[in-house]
């Protein structure tokens, strides 16, 4: 999984708030069902849901398969926890390849904000409030950091179904150093993205 295309899906799903639930399997053929963040690579399946409810579904799988479990009974019984809980559950090739679409789609939705110069405000704002915590004597977050945070609150966007013309962006928020809060949405989350 080493190329760029990849790497922003992934990047789109973990900012979409959805989950990877791995199934690896010991030499003797028992299987386990871990939350992976980062590290995909030697599951035997690999599926995405909504990050709120990964653990549940987790937890309930595990108690379902019972002791020692192959990696056929924790697939069905992790389907049967989504069926159950009405979750989604997408196997990872399909999660991956509507990431790489939105993720593309996410490069698009910045070339336009880059022709409408909203992207100039954006780089303005940064730069005004770099200066201002200069001024202060305090460092401030590189580019690439507020840039991402941006890249992270577009996906958000289009991920519950939005467009471009959606975007109504809270520069202060973005800005603000340390995690990005965000607030419950009021909208549903499309849940066919991942």
């Amino acid at each position: 999984m080493g190329d760029q295309a990849d790497r922003n899906a992934l990047a789109y799903l973990q900012s979409a708030h959805a989950a990877a639930l791995t199934i690896r399997q010991d030499p003797s053929g028992n299987a386990t069902l871990t939350i992976s963040t980062r590290d995909l690579g030697g599951a035997a399946r690999v599926f995405w849901t909504q990050e709120e409810i990964a653990t549940e579904l987790v937890r309930t799988a595990r108690h379902n398969a019972g002791v020692r479990p192959d990696v056929m009974r924790l697939v069905d019984c992790l389907r049967q926890a989504a069926e159950d809980r009405r979750a989604s559950l997408t196997d990872h090739e399909t999660a991956m390849a509507r990431a790489r679409a939105a993720s593309h789609e996410l490069d698009v939705v910045m070339l336009k904000l880059q022709e409408s110069r909203l992207l100039r405000i954006f780089n303005a704002t940064y730069a005004r409030y770099r200066l201002q915590a200069k001024r202060e004597g305090k460092g401030y977050m590189a580019y690439r950091v507020v840039l991402g945070r941006l890249r992270r609150e577009l996906a958000m966007i289009l991920s519950r179904g939005g467009t471009v013309n959606d975007v109504r962006l809270d520069f202060a928020r973005l800005f603000k150093p340390g995690p990005l809060v965000r607030e419950k949405s009021r909208r549903p989350v499309n849940r066919s993205n991942y």
